[in-house]
């Protein structure tokens, strides 16, 4: 019995043994990240509760604004039973923040687009592409301007793709890009660049900041176009104005810039 007894016991110290000998395998991609990340669950995100993990202002959106635009005619079907929605977030108290543009058509389709900004902005729609339907014109402004410089944005509701073709929010004019074919005209060219949009002409040439104030022009047959406002030489607000219209599928203009006296 004893004998037995100090067999078994011999065979517990060697498991021991062989036990603190194994090593755990590894987590490779725990040794090799860098990156640490919280975990924060939907309740802990509620306004009402104090979170626990204290996440900071400027990681936590608010929302600052929220419109509903109803009875609009966006992609040219049906009554006007097209809606938009356009809501404004921050973080903390930070300067930059979104505006997210949400459009919910009759047919059941939605739309969003997301552009960043730091200020407020100004909704207006026109009959820019076809008499029968209205365009999505945002003008959004900087808060940080002294000269009232705004970003304009300008949006189609239409069939878009080659291969096979669906409605979609198509992006017609962005004058936040580096460069656009807004002015590739025989008796005009230039571009904006950085929010500056720059024009030369015969006995014209001004470089500018687009500024707030962008309205709805008639032009012809039912269409309408959009008058831009820039500063001039002399960098006032609204020193300088154009007037674009789509045709044939590109922006044209209706007169050269001219200074406002």
């Amino acid at each position: 019995m004893k004998k037995f007894l100090n067999i078994c016991f011999a065979i517990l110290i060697f498991s021991t043994l062989i036990a603190g000998c194994s090593l755990p395998e590894s987590d490779e991609s725990s040794v090799n990240s860098t990156v640490v990340q919280s975990e924060f669950s939907e309740s802990s995100l509620s306004r009402d509760t104090k979170c626990s993990q204290d996440i900071p202002d400027w990681a936590t959106a608010s929302v600052e604004s929220i419109s509903l635009f109803h009875d609009l005619n966006l992609d040219g079907t049906g009554t006007n039973d097209d809606e938009c929605s356009i809501a404004v977030y921050r973080w903390g108290d930070l300067y930059p923040g979104i505006v997210s543009l949400c459009v919910k058509l009759g047919t059941g389709d939605v739309f969003a687009k997301i552009i960043p900004a730091d200020g407020g902005y100004s909704f207006n729609t026109g009959h820019i592409f076809s008499p029968d339907k209205d365009a999505i014109i945002l003008e959004v402004s900087s808060a940080t301007s002294n000269l009232g410089t705004a970003s304009v944005y300008i949006y189609e509701i239409c069939e878009d793709g080659d291969a096979a073709p669906k409605m979609a929010m198509v992006e017609r004019l962005n004058t936040n890009k580096l460069d656009t074919k807004l002015y590739k005209l025989q008796t005009v060219s230039g571009k904006i660049e950085n929010g500056f949009i720059s024009f030369s002409c015969d006995g014209i040439e001004t470089t500018g900041i687009i500024t707030d104030g962008t309205t709805v022009a008639d032009i012809h047959d039912s269409l309408q176009g959009i008058t831009l406002f820039f500063t001039g030489e002399k960098g006032m607000w609204r020193e300088c104005s154009q007037t674009l219209y789509w045709e044939n599928e590109r922006w044209n203009q209706i007169s050269f810039p001219e200074s406002q006296k």
